[in-house]
């Protein structure tokens, strides 16, 4: 039985499960940037600030239209389970959480720059875990990456919920398991 949930955010809550490296792909393409890994130079310097910003809010857009889908999940799962907010971040999730007010939905956070440790060491949802007071085995946890999220997670005892979009590597996107979900939406069914 579950208890408590703790959710990812960069690739989770942001982005569908889609990992950012291709949100920024997309950003420089809308913003009309030829991107390509051989060549240098591709914007004339007196364009850049303008591509920058462009890209920039591309990215912001492609997040908060995500967060305002999760939005109704986050609530209706904080009414009934105590929440933690795990992340590889950069010091700055909390800030970046009530920008997008949903910070509101999380008991706490527990950041990979803030603690010292990133994910996959799985010491970050130890920590997740125990700020719930809970079993692993009670907690479920929902992340976008197989092997920073969902195999560490296991390893402690936690329930997980995989979701599952364009990821890292090819190995991930064709690695079939039953906890996979294709959107938040989905962790309300599973619960």
């Amino acid at each position: 039985m579950i208890k408590g949930v703790i959710f990812d955010y960069g690739g989770t809550i942001d982005s569908r499960g889609v990992h950012w490296s291709w949100v920024i792909w997309d950003g420089y393409r809308h913003a009309d940037v030829a991107v390509s890994l051989e060549q240098q130079g591709l914007v004339d310097a007196a364009e850049a600030p303008e591509k920058a910003r462009a890209v920039a809010q591309y990215c912001y857009e492609q997040a908060r239209e995500c967060i305002e889908e999760a939005r109704p999940v986050l609530e209706a799962l904080s009414a009934k389970y105590p929440m933690m907010l795990v992340s590889n971040f950069y010091g700055n999730v909390d800030s970046v959480l009530r920008d997008f007010d949903i910070r509101k939905y999380f008991k706490g956070v527990i950041e990979s720059a803030v603690v010292g440790v990133r994910k996959p060491n799985p010491t970050l949802f130890r920590l997740g875990v125990d700020a719930l007071e809970l079993p692993a085995e009670e907690v479920m946890v929902v992340g976008d990456s197989l092997t920073k999220d969902i195999l560490p997670a296991e390893s402690i005892g936690c329930k997980t919920l995989w979701l599952k979009a364009k990821g890292w590597t090819d190995k991930e996107d064709t690695t079939i398991r039953p906890d996979i979900i294709t959107s938040l939406a989905q962790v309300l069914q599973s619960l």
